[in-house]
């Protein structure tokens, strides 16, 4: 679970290039209505100041794993 304290550190942190480091570049992030954000609109949301999580959750199933990141009323996932 390296990764997923790394991605909230960098969240938390509002940092851009750590955020670069971390998501591949197909990386996508789904909504819970399904509405679909490629990896440039989720950096550029998630290193803007005020943005942070408030509940996340990561499920590991071998190499692949799921993140679901929930805020407000907003919740994403992120499934690789």
């Amino acid at each position: 679970m390296k990764a997923d304290a790394a991605f909230s550190a960098a969240i938390t942190a509002h940092d851009q290039a750590a955020l670069e480091n971390l998501l591949e570049a197909d990386f996508t992030w789904t909504s819970a209505d399904g509405a679909v954000q490629a990896r440039s609109e989720i950096l550029l949301q998630l290193s803007k100041p005020g943005v942070a999580s408030e509940k996340m959750q990561a499920y590991a199933y071998g190499d692949l794993a799921d993140i679901k990141l929930t805020r407000g009323e907003s919740t994403y996932c992120e499934c690789g």
